[in-house]
């Protein structure tokens, strides 16, 4: 029933979140990509293994500054139904190279599910840039590269429009 609640409100919600999924074929320094307005932090971050296929811990330090509102604790995700179709179907956008857009309402999920599975993807083939946009509060930048983890914390909705011009530069 949530699931078709999650559906029937795809057509009228606000698209709240965004991921750009690129491939790494250029080194991604956090300094190429600094604006006067951006402050990078640099941590661990080895992919996460989504082997067990009944629950996903997302540790905090992991999510940190990602925009997942869970500030200081594990996440535990468990994978549900729409967990499970929400990563097939990001996994079908990352093989097409497509752009995927995951509407629904607030706290059904869309933000965990999507981080858990850009944070699995494979390092040494993707790097990936999670921009998490939200309603009434300033956005959040990580970026997963080998493995490591560099975030912006909270920053000004101005910055994004320079930060992705430098992206888009990279290429």
């Amino acid at each position: 029933r949530q699931q078709q609640t999650c559906l029937f409100q795809q057509q009228t919600c606000l698209m709240q979140q965004e991921t750009y999924l690129m491939q790494q074929n250029i080194d991604l320094i956090p300094s190429q990509l600094s604006t006067s307005h951006l402050k990078w932090e640099i941590s661990e971050a080895s992919a996460l293994n989504l082997s067990d296929p009944n629950i996903t811990i997302i540790e905090a330090q992991y999510h940190f500054r990602s925009g997942i509102q869970v500030p200081g604790q594990d996440l535990v995700m468990y994978r549900r139904g729409a967990v499970v179709e929400q990563h097939k179907f990001l996994s079908d956008v990352v093989s097409k190279a497509a752009l995927g857009w995951i509407i629904g309402p607030p706290g059904c999920g869309k933000s965990a599910a999507t981080f858990s599975f850009v944070a699995s993807l494979d390092r040494e083939e993707w790097e990936v840039i999670w921009i998490h946009l939200f309603r009434s509060m300033d956005p959040s930048i990580v970026i997963f590269q080998g493995n490591r983890k560099e975030s912006t914390g909270y920053c000004s909705l101005d910055t994004i429009p320079e930060f992705l011009e430098r992206v888009s530069q990279r290429s």
